[in-house]
């Protein structure tokens, strides 16, 4: 993958290599003896607390293939990213790892602007604008809590309730940031759906991540404010 390499600044964006990375397209390594041992992953995934790693392989292992004492690498196609960790548990066709530190995290980076996570534990939310494909061209209107944005993007979280909205729109237009109206509503295009697990209160939530891109960017002043803003 073409771009710079650099460490990941925060938890946040681990977390986000590790939710968009496709599991079938990572591997594991570790070095014995000046020789690489090479494992395929099944699933990759974090925990429900978000604490530890939860790999499962394609195949099984013997005890003397993998080392629990030794470093194990971890490589995925997603930002060619790549960390180093350690084994805290296993058996012969899974281990749990620790997360690891930030500085052994490395991903290249190609955004060329800016891309802010929110912690899903406030609510930054955005009104959407939903006309319909039928035969009156209704239209809604719903809030959706924000997963990250950009002036050119955004990714929104879906409750289930809400995805068959969302999936037979025929367009999407994004008419407030937070509270705030926007100056022009903006056409946003879907280019991703995925899954998506997270931790609320307490409470277990299983909903969509829904990634747009915009059809005109945010006013510098609009993205800002919002951004800054306290919930």
């Amino acid at each position: 993958m073409k771009g710079k390499y650099r460490e990941a600044n925060s938890l946040a964006e681990f977390k986000s290599i590790i939710l968009h990375g496709h599991s079938e397209e990572c591997f594991l390594w570790q070095n014995h003896s000046g020789e690489r041992a090479v494992f395929q992953v099944k699933e990759l995934k974090l925990d429900e607390h978000d604490t530890e790693l939860i790999i499962k392989l394609r195949d099984p292992f013997s005890d003397l293939a993998i080392h629990t004492t030794s470093d194990l690498y971890v490589k995925l196609e997603f930002r060619g990213a790549m960390f180093k960790t350690k084994i805290k548990k296993m058996n012969n066709t899974s281990l749990v790892a620790y997360i690891p530190k930030l500085e052994s995290i490395q991903a290249v980076e190609t955004r060329r602007e800016l891309r802010t996570t929110f912690d899903l534990q406030t609510e930054k939310m955005v009104m959407l604008s939903l006309k319909h494909d039928d035969e009156l061209n209704t239209e809604s209107s719903l809030k959706f809590q924000v997963f990250d944005i950009s002036q050119n993007g955004i990714c929104v979280i879906v409750s289930g309730q809400n995805h068959k909205f969302v999936k037979n729109c025929s367009d999407i237009f994004i008419t407030h940031l937070g509270n705030k109206k926007l100056n022009e509503p903006i056409r946003i295009i879907q280019r991703h759906m995925q899954k998506f697990r997270y931790k609320k209160l307490g409470k277990s939530f299983y909903s969509m991540r829904v990634g747009f891109e915009l059809a005109d960017s945010f006013l510098p002043d609009e993205l800002n404010l919002f951004i800054q803003e306290l919930v």
